[in-house]
């Protein structure tokens, strides 16, 4: 049907498609397709080989790489891949792509200078995850002057950011870390010093714990921030009075003169579904200056 032929006032179906996404596919059929689907505007991705690899497989998802269009402004990419590979088709697309997904990208050698430097002038989402995931972001040099939204899932216990992210301060609204990102003080004080317009921030506490969880010190301050989400996986193991006095030491010093937007804080379990509240879900309210005398209640609604 996308091969053949129509009448010169009808648009054949390769001609109106805008979005491909693959899961589980040969990369040959992909390449097939996307020889005949040149508008595309969104491009996904996910495959998952098992031990025993065709012996071609590398060289297949290389050649389908080179059909992508590369005006795209959508890109999930969730497959095994050299960082070299990817960056040199992302360099390709830099002047039209808006939100970037990229998982499990490998890195055996440090990538050439030219393949670090580049600029996504309208990328405004980027969600990034992989064991070499802060190797290659302390080397990249990209610009992203319109990013948003900023994910970030993989081992780091860093202090501050990737310089590749200094360069966001005035634009980042939402900052999403992962399970294995640890959110230590220096960290946290790091992120509300570097991104002032900063809007909403969601963490893990590392081993699923609510006393893992940093406790906030009383000299940070944010006059932006409105919404804060904790995944604590093993917050449902815990009765309300066991929960209550930790929760209120741990996020206590949170005061309104230091950040008057943020009158509420989430606690929650994201293996249930992150947009869930379940009756494990701790939700405190301050109703005075702090969160030291904070209501705190369960809550079974959604949570956006």
């Amino acid at each position: 049907m996308m091969k053949g032929q129509v009448s010169s006032s009808e648009l054949r179906p390769r001609e109106w498609i805008r979005f491909l996404c693959v899961r589980r596919s040969s990369a040959q059929i992909v390449t097939e397709i996307l020889r005949l689907c040149c508008n595309l505007k969104g491009f996904s991705w996910n495959h998952y080989y098992t031990d025993i690899k065709p012996p071609d497989w590398e060289a297949a998802q290389d050649e389908m790489i080179r059909h992508i269009p590369t005006n795209l402004r959508f890109l999930n990419w969730n497959g095994a891949i050299q960082f070299n590979t990817l960056a040199e088709f992302l360099r390709k697309t830099s002047a039209s792509l808006q939100i970037l997904c990229a998982c499990r990208i490998q890195v055996n050698k440090l990538p050439q200078q030219p393949l670090l430097r580049a600029s996504y002038p309208s990328l405004t989402h980027v969600h990034l995850e992989g064991t070499s995931l802060f190797v290659w972001l302390e080397a990249v040099n990209w610009e992203m002057p319109s990013l948003i939204e900023l994910n970030l899932f993989e081992l780091y216990v860093g202090q501050g950011f990737p310089k590749v992210f200094r360069t966001v301060g005035k634009t980042l609204r939402v900052l999403r870390l992962g399970r294995y990102v640890r959110l230590m003080p220096e960290l946290l004080s790091h992120i509300l010093d570097a991104y002032a317009n900063l809007e909403e921030l969601y963490y893990h506490t590392g081993y699923g714990g609510v006393d893992d969880t940093p406790r906030w010190a009383f000299d940070v301050t944010h006059m932006k921030m409105q919404k804060v989400g904790i995944d604590a996986s093993m917050a449902k193991s815990m009765d309300f009075s066991e929960a209550s006095p930790m929760l209120r030491d741990r996020f206590g010093p949170i005061s309104k003169t230091r950040f008057p937007l943020l009158d509420t804080l989430i606690i929650y379990d994201i293996s249930i579904g992150s947009l869930v509240l379940t009756n494990h879900t701790f939700v405190m309210r301050r109703v005075a200056e702090d969160f030291y005398s904070a209501e705190i209640s369960w809550m079974t609604a959604y949570f956006k």
